[in-house]
């Protein structure tokens, strides 16, 4: 018999977001933030929220254990393989996904409706592969991807983060290659360099999209892209 991680994390491959979730979602569009691991999208997003902009992020669900500092309810819902698994069967998500391995983060339809109920416009700070779930039911949705101003620079903050493992760094970069590539073939995302965060937030909230700089940010991430992969 399976075990409950193995269940769960087949239960999250096969998820699709409910026909009834995605029109909701078509009527009260979120603003959606994406990046490759330690771009700094977490920080960035909370300097949208303390903007007195009338966005609010949306809490997440997740199989990983509390970090230092985090507290159940305000920085995630931490919960088990079972209590997830649950969730998944019972259609509870917008997106879910196993991330970085078998770390399973989802965001609940309960949490964005908390969200639209309080007035304001969710903010969603998910990975690309939520972004892609969420494309499929979404199709006219523009992302924003935040990316590191070099590759060294970025490397610079991944290690600064801590003692990060070589397990976890292999699997860290195994991702971001994915993401960076998904987000190269897809001319929906919006490309922001985060070189300051009160600046970064500032271009997310202006939402202005000029194809010259963006040109230029892809070509930024087609190099760290050919870095990571030499």
């Amino acid at each position: 018999m399976e075990d409950t991680r193995t269940q769960l994390l087949a239960a999250v491959r096969d998820y699709k977001m409910p026909s009834a979730t995605a029109t909701l979602l078509n009527q009260n569009p979120p603003l959606i933030i994406s990046a490759v691991t330690a771009s700094g999208k977490n920080t960035v997003a909370n300097q949208i929220l303390n903007n007195q902009s009338n966005y609010h992020e949306t809490v997440s669900h997740t199989t990983r254990p509390p970090r230092s500092g985090e507290s159940d309810g305000v920085h995630y819902w931490f919960v088990n393989d079972a209590k997830m698994l649950k969730l998944v069967r019972a259609e509870a998500f917008i997106e879910v996904k196993a991330i970085h391995g078998d770390t399973v983060y989802g965001t609940s339809l309960q949490a964005y409706k908390t969200v639209l109920e309080s007035g304001h416009t969710p903010l969603l700070v998910i990975d690309v592969q939520g972004v892609e779930e969420l494309r499929r039911g979404l199709a006219q949705i523009r992302p924003f991807f935040i990316l590191p101003p070099s590759y060294e620079e970025w490397m610079n903050r991944l290690h600064s983060r801590g003692v990060i493992t070589d397990d976890d760094k292999v699997m860290r970069m195994a991702s971001a290659k994915r993401e960076l590539q998904t987000v190269l073939a897809n001319p929906a995302y919006i490309l922001v360099v985060n070189e300051e965060v009160e600046k970064t937030a500032q271009i997310i909230l202006a939402a202005k999209v000029d194809s010259e700089i963006q040109d230029e940010y892809r070509q930024l991430a087609k190099k760290i892209l050919k870095d990571l992969n030499s």
